[in-house]
This record gives structure tokens, C-alpha cells and sequence, in this order.
């Protein structure tokens, strides 16, 4: 996944768990989505879950910079008083009504090397507005593969896109897998884009896609290539029909069979 981050100074958080032996520095990378009104101004809250138990609660705040802005990675140290293991889920929560929405949570440490991914595959939004999100979220460790994908912008009139946010939904042998955002707000015309995802499930062989956007700028592209650790496959527009959220003008949702 593509993803540009400007050099951020790192805010560290002390935090006291309830398991383990002795002290854990947990690195805590948090990526807000990019959709519209995704940022917040509120108090949010994370909770890691590892191997050996749980972390209590702790306020994630950046006092050297405005914090979970949209489509922004913000860092932070947790150091905290216990080791709960290898992370293998996080909680998110916050007591603010202004609405919230994780993008990704990536978690390690010293301790645990290896970097865990926790992706909000569901765009759910955090809020104490029923309205407008819910409470709390909790996101775990899907798999052990990474998914890599390949777009190319058509290079016809009009193809590019500023505000499209496309997601999609992977079908296989073995089931379904809905991907967050493709990480990019703007498509440029013949371009080609790619993007990284980590710890996702294996669905077998590649079936098909389904290309849903976000937003109301037409997005045309040439094909979308899915690649897993089992598989690759190309998915080809071949009527290059545009996707958008306005029905008038595009496909509010495409599906492409596998191509090769």
C-alpha cells in the first residue's frame, strides 16, 4: 500500500496492564481513514490484547501535533508496566461524540519484532452517538498472508479521479474477503498504483472482484491486478465502465471475473 508520511516526532504513553512479568514497549502506528469527516478533535482510547493478556485502557494524544487527522499515520510509545505477548487484536473506543475512523493499527515492539497489522475492514466509525458510530471496535489478526494490488488508470478522457475511495471485495475458493480502501483519494490518468495489505486470510483461487467507491468523482480504470501468496489474477474493465456513487453517471458497483 502506498502511503506518504511526513517525519513525526513520537509521543510516549505510560500505561499499567494487568499481565506479564515486566515492562513492554509497544509501538503503536495508527492510520486514519481517508474519507470524508473520518478525523476527529475527540479522546480516543486503545487497549492491546496479546498472548499473555490484555493492557488496560490508555489515551492516545499527540501534544507536539494535531493528532487523527484524515488520511494521516500518527506514532506513539506505549510503555507499558506489563508484557501482554505477541499482540493478536486491539480495541479502539472513545468518549467524544465527534465521529472517529481508524483506517489501521500497527503494533511491535522490542520484545515482538514482527510487525502486526490490524486493518477496520468494516469502515466502522467510533462515536458516543449511536447515530454516528459506535463506542468501541475491535480488530484482530485476520491472517498470515499479504495481498498486494495493481490498478491502472484508463487513459481516455475524463478517467482520472480526485475523490473515488474504492474498495474491494476478493472472491475465491475459499470464501470472500472484504479489503479496506485502496489507500489513494486521487487517480491520475494511465497511471499505474499499487498497494499492500498484511496478515489477510487466504480465499484460495482468485474468482472475481467488486469494485465499490466511496465517493462521487467517476474513477474508469483498465484492470485491477490481486496477487496473494497462493495466487495472482487480472481483472480486466473491458467496457471501461466508470465507478462512482452517483448512479447517474457510473456503476455504483462493478464485478469483474478473473481474466486470465
Amino acid at each position: 500500500m502506498v502511503c506518504l508520511m511526513k517525519p513525526v516526532m513520537v509521543f510516549v504513553v505510560m500505561v499499567v496492564g494487568m499481565e506479564g512479568t515486566f515492562a513492554v514497549t509497544y509501538n503503536v502506528d495508527l492510520m486514519t481513514a481517508p474519507s470524508e469527516h473520518a478525523d476527529t478533535d475527540g479522546r480516543v482510547y486503545i487497549r492491546i490484547h496479546g498472548t499473555k493478556g490484555s493492557t488496560t485502557w490508555y489515551h492516545l494524544d499527540r501534544s507536539d501535533r494535531n493528532d487523527f487527522r484524515r488520511g494521516e499515520s500518527d506514532i506513539y510509545k506505549v510503555v507499558s508496566s506489563t508484557d501482554v505477548g505477541v499482540p493478536t487484536c486491539i480495541s479502539i473506543k472513545t468518549t467524544s461524540d465527534d465521529a472517529f475512523e481508524p483506517f489501521w493499527v500497527k503494533v511491535y515492539s522490542s520484545a515482538y519484532p514482527e510487525q502486526k497489522y490490524f486493518y477496520n475492514l468494516k469502515a466502522k466509525r467510533l462515536s458516543t452517538t449511536a447515530s454516528k458510530g459506535v463506542r468501541e471496535i475491535k480488530l484482530c489478526v485476520v491472517g498470515e498472508g499479504s495481498i498486494y494490488i495493481a490498478s491502472q488508470t484508463s487513459s481516455k478522457d475524463h478517467a482520472d479521479s480526485k475523490n473515488v475511495l474504492p474498495r474491494l471485495v476478493i472472491e475465491g475458493a475459499k470464501g470472500k474477503l472484504e479489503l479496506p480502501y485502496l489507500h489513494q483519494r486521487s487517480f491520475k490518468k494511465g497511471a499505474i498504483d499499487t498497494f499492500q495489505y498484511h496478515e489477510m486470510q487466504d480465499v484460495g483461487e482468485l474468482k472475481a472482484i467488486t469494485v465499490d467507491p466511496r465517493g462521487d468523482d467517476a474513477w474508469t480504470f483498465d484492470y485491477i491486478i490481486v496477487t496473494t501468496a497462493t495466487d495472482s489474477a487480472v481483472f480486466r474493465n473491458r467496457y471501461l465502465s466508470p465507478v462512482c456513487t452517483a448512479s447517474s453517471k457510473c456503476k455504483t458497483s462493478l464485478k469483474l471475473p478473473r481474466s486470465n
